[in-house]
């Protein structure tokens, strides 16, 4: 019993396996909220046949003759083909376009497929420069984006190439050094106004006079506070004092006045009693 295979055998079966199996790529594509994004395939040799997926909902599909080419589900009407290429442009991306896509090409007799996951991230703000002083030293801030898919970095004397949305130098006289802070993500970028060095000691500069002034302030209220305290509680101790007399006076003289007015009432009723009391004829 031949315990090899035929050479043939396997060769045909080799043969068979390169024209039948699937050529698989995958692509990870960013995508900017409210602009187009193109998704392109690539491949070599003459296309036939391209079947557009979004994860199970057929999206677009081409075969062979230009009237063959059809649009399915909601992203009909904000998709194009192009039957040379194979491409697939969806326009105006949201958020709800997140997710994985499938070309299926017919090339030259073999099935291609073709895998992207598009991520739908927002444009880049322009950034803006902010600075703290200590000394001689200043911290430059760059205000943008709090999100994960910014990055920042300076450009500049002592900043050049720096990573990060601080950077710290040194202040020294007659500096006209300048600074640029560049935000980006992965499909766009924006840069700062350059930031000139004696802005941060003017800004220094200013932070201290306005702490200054509001120590100042806050010190005068307290002292007139405690001024004010000290001659205003006498006063209204003395006050209270005589409201409180007044009104002693005041209860003394009605229980004076209702004491007489018993008395008066009692010697009446006791002048009329004798009255009642004395014969007649006396």
């Amino acid at each position: 019993m031949n315990r090899f295979p035929n050479v043939g055998v396997c060769f045909g079966l080799l043969l068979l396996l390169g024209t039948s199996a699937y050529a698989v790529s995958f692509e990870l594509v960013y995508a900017l909220l409210n602009e187009d994004v193109v998704l392109n395939p690539q491949f070599t040799g003459e296309l036939q046949e391209v079947l557009w997926k979004y994860e199970t909902d057929k999206i677009a599909e081409y075969t062979s003759s230009p009237e063959s080419l059809e649009y399915f589900s909601s992203f009909k009407g904000r998709t194009e083909l192009n039957t040379a290429d194979g491409s697939l442009t969806i326009k105006r991306v949201t958020f709800e376009d997140r997710g994985i896509y499938y070309a299926e090409l017919q090339v030259a007799g073999r099935t291609q497929t073709h895998t992207f996951n598009i991520e739908v991230i927002r444009r880049v703000s322009k950034p803006t420069v902010t600075c703290n002083v200590s000394e001689s030293i200043a911290m430059l801030h760059c205000m943008g984006d709090k999100n994960t898919e910014t990055s920042f970095k300076w450009e500049g004397p002592e900043g050049q190439n720096h990573i990060g949305n601080k950077l710290m130098t040194s202040l020294k006289e007659n500096d006209d050094s300048k600074y640029v802070c560049v935000a980006s993500n992965k499909k766009s970028e924006q840069r700062s106004d350059p930031f000139a060095v004696t802005d941060c000691k003017k800004a220094g500069y200013s932070n201290i006079l306005l702490v200054g002034i509001v120590v100042t302030v806050v010190t005068v209220v307290v002292v007139l506070g405690v001024v004010a305290g000290f001659v205003y509680c006498p006063i209204h101790k003395k006050g209270k004092q005589n409201e409180g007399g007044n009104n002693e006076s005041a209860n003394r003289k009605a229980k004076k006045d209702d004491t007489d007015q018993e008395l008066s009432a009692s010697l009446i009723n006791t002048n009329k009693r004798d009255g009642e009391n004395k014969p007649a004829g006396n």
